[in-house]
């Protein structure tokens, strides 16, 4: 993983431990954030041609 998949996991993690106190719906969220932090290497592949590697 890349350093921006890495962000989005830890962005991911933090609104799914804080959706217990804000709102049960954000555990959705969270669960499509982390989902994106892995596709987000091959989408971008796809779209631009070139291999993506983020660092």
């Amino acid at each position: 993983m890349n350093k921006y998949s890495y962000v989005l996991v830890l962005i991911a993690f933090i609104i799914f431990m804080a959706a217990d106190y804000i709102n049960d719906k954000l555990v959705y969220l969270a669960f499509v954030i982390f989902i994106f932090a892995f596709f987000l290497p091959m989408i971008i592949t796809m779209a631009t041609g070139k291999h993506f590697r983020g660092n």
